[in-house]
């Protein structure tokens, strides 16, 4: 199922730079680990991988670079001093899964956006 999903990112669209994925721990890392599985080895580099599965229970964002083919993973929700909410979500093709906060979309700003979900 996972591995089905991630081939749908490569599908997508030749034209657009990036594609990005908005969903929980679990699911980020499940396509995270197709990613960087012997199928698309030495594809990715990876640029950030930000993950805080102690004290950080939010959706995540992977965004894969077209143009070097870089794969960036961050938590889309910050808190700190100066600000307090989802990260700005920009891209062309976006991915959102069906169980993220419905407050996120006010977030994103992209060419596409497309909400899936993965069935076990």
């Amino acid at each position: 199922m996972v591995e089905s999903f991630v081939d749908k990112l490569f599908d997508f669209d030749d034209d657009y730079a990036s594609v990005s994925v908005v969903a929980d721990y679990d699911t980020i890392k499940n396509i995270f680990k197709v990613l960087v599985s012997d199928k698309y080895e030495s594809v990715f580099d990876i640029a950030m991988i930000n993950i805080d599965n102690i004290e950080y229970f939010g959706e995540y964002i992977l965004t894969i670079s077209d143009v070097d083919m870089k794969i960036w993973i961050e938590p889309a929700w910050i808190k700190n001093d100066n600000y307090c909410g989802y990260l700005n979500i920009e891209g062309n093709a976006l991915f959102v899964h069906e169980t993220v906060s419905f407050n996120i979309l006010n977030s994103i700003t992209a060419d596409e956006v497309i909400i899936f979900g993965l069935e076990n």
